[in-house]
């Protein structure tokens, strides 16, 4: 029998019947979701003996500086954790392996101390809005050797801020680490080298007013050569200059990251252009290279030719705000643009006569794909496919609206991607939505809780009471993370006391926060059933309240709750 076409339309859609059957494995998809529980720990601190380094100079914005050291190590432990920050991403090698692919992420799990709010708090100088900065760790271990190791760090400062508020810039560019190797303690201090990588440009272009990142502009004549292998030659480099101590400010108090790093899936060949394909010469026409779905990437490509030769790197999505642009050396050079971007197919634009002699693209991922669902009907299995998918490319530092044209953090956003991700993500996922919840209340000001933290806290109500019921709570249900429920219960109380009935019986809300948007969907300017929408989710909220409450043994609130949900 022939597979009917799928009508958008909801009269024709629910009539869309079954036509075979489908073997979901409930039972697995539920154990994945209570086994891979949170760890639940408070943050966990350190007392910190290194300095923040950088140049003399605070920036610039949009820089690359390179560090170096050499260490001596005895015997090699089987684990030397090093707890490391970066202002704002980083990349690390230990004796010409790589160690970090990108780390760090973006500023602000908290603030260093109370703010003085403006609607437009990207408008103000870094000193206006003090924030706390993310520390990771990363276990140096499995990349020393005994003798003489050689640590390089490439690290990108971005000095920017947009209105979409996913990122508190400092000011100052920076990097620190520290680290203890059996009875060795290394710290960043003004013993490292350093220098300005000279083959990135300041002026790469930015991408407008939504998303932090720039675009990569570099030119291979001006490259530092094979500066992260022990052997290379860094006398001439400057002794970094020591910034402080933490909780110096303007990175202030450190805390750990509790999302584990980004699993790096490695550099493979595209499924359109595998290994047989090449080497071949470029015939002046764009290279479209094909990728499984539209995925995070970074691009690579390896080719042969004169110098100055300009390639450029984009993908199909006309909302991909992020390209590179690669200036040639003269002979044979590999290039990976570390901005990342993300669509379906990625294009190379490469001048006729050079010769290409590999195309290869990076997925970076929050933790790997987990769950599964098996169905004899290839569009329900193309769903979750689709579904999961989109999970992943929406989620990096944050969990994001949209990958491309703002890479926000809407709560509403984070509420609809929390009700599947428990079937589709490991305890990476689980610890993104922890970092959403306590980053958003964090930030929260006058009883409000909002979108866009950590920078701006912008008031939709429909999102901030579906944030109650579709994250919190469920965050709580599927992981047993009391601690985090905890934090969020006082904000969740003061928040929802601030509606109250009107004459009516439905619930109103005074437009009292200075960014305020009465948003319930897309469409017609004003949506018919707003107040009916609205009165739905606080119901809900209140549903998911009550149960808080009797969790945390808040037995006086129940009452609250419960003549709100009766009236």
């Amino acid at each position: 029998m022939k597979d009917a076409p799928i009508d958008p339309h909801p009269t024709q859609f629910e009539n869309l019947r079954m036509k075979s059957v489908c073997t979901v494995l409930f039972l697995g998809l539920f154990l994945v979701s209570i086994c891979a529980t949170s760890t639940c720990a408070d943050d966990q601190t350190i007392e910190w003996n290194a300095q923040w380094i950088w140049q003399p100079e605070d920036g610039p914005a949009n820089s690359w500086v390179a560090f170096r050291k050499q260490i001596v190590v005895g015997e090699v432990p089987s684990k030397a954790v090093a707890s490391i920050a970066a202002d704002s991403k980083y990349w690390m090698w230990i004796n010409g392996e790589l160690v970090v692919f990108e780390g760090s992420v973006a500023r602000g799990p908290s603030p260093a101390k109370p703010w003085d709010r403006v609607k437009e708090m990207w408008e103000l100088p870094p000193n206006r809005k003090p924030s706390n900065t993310w520390y990771e760790e990363v276990d140096l271990a499995p990349y020393l050797r005994p003798g003489k190791n050689t640590i390089s760090v490439l690290v990108w400062y971005w000095g920017n801020e947009t209105h979409k508020g996913t990122h508190v810039d400092s000011g100052k560019g920076g990097f620190i680490l520290q680290a203890d190797i059996g009875d060795q303690r290394i710290t960043t201090d003004r013993s490292w080298k350093t220098k300005r990588n000279p083959a990135y440009a300041l002026d790469s272009g930015d991408t407008g007013t939504s998303i932090v990142q720039y675009n990569v502009k570099y030119d291979a004549r001006d490259a530092m050569g094979d500066w992260q292998s022990p052997g290379f030659d860094d006398t001439d480099w400057s002794n970094a200059t020591e910034k402080g101590i933490p909780p110096v400010a303007p990175w202030n108090h450190l805390e750990r990251n509790y999302v584990p790093s980004l699993v790096n899936h490695g550099l493979q060949f595209y499924a359109s252009h595998p290994e047989s394909k090449f080497p071949f010469v470029s015939d002046g026409t764009p290279i479209r290279c094909h990728l499984p779905w539209n995925q995070q990437i970074t691009p690579w490509l390896e080719i042969e030719c004169d110098e100055g030769v300009e390639i450029g790197i984009t993908t199909d999505n006309r909302q991909n705000k992020i390209t590179a642009h690669y200036t040639t050396k003269q002979g044979r050079q590999d290039f990976e643009s570390f901005s990342w971007m993300n669509g379906h197919w990625v294009i190379y634009q490469i001048p006729a006569g050079v010769k290409v002699l590999g195309l290869k693209y990076r997925w970076m991922s929050v933790g790997n794909m987990a769950g599964m669902f098996e169905c004899s009907d290839p569009f329900y299995q193309r769903l979750w496919q689709m579904g999961r998918n989109t999970l992943f490319v929406c989620a990096r530092d944050n969990f994001m609206d949209c990958p491309d044209r703002e890479r926000a953090c809407w709560i509403g956003d984070v509420a609809d991607q929390a009700s599947y991700l428990f079937y589709c993500m490991d305890d990476a996922g689980r610890q993104l939505l922890r970092k959403a919840i306590r980053v958003t209340m964090a930030y929260s000001h006058d009883d409000i809780y909002a979108a866009l933290g950590p920078l701006r806290l912008r008031e939709l109500p429909s999102q901030s009471l579906q944030f109650v019921d579709q994250a919190i709570w469920q965050y709580y249900f599927n992981t047993g993370d009391i601690d985090t429920l905890r934090y969020a219960y006082p904000h969740v109380r003061e928040y929802l006391q601030l509606w109250s009935p009107g004459a009516d019986g439905l619930q109103l809300r005074k437009k009292s926060s200075m960014d305020h948007w009465n948003w319930s969907d897309w469409g017609k300017k004003d949506t018919i059933d707003q107040q009916i929408v609205i009165d739905s989710l606080y119901f809900m909220a209140l549903n998911s309240a009550v149960k808080m409450a009797i969790e945390l043994n808040e037995a006086d609130d129940i009452a609250w709750y419960q003549s709100r949900i009766d009236s």
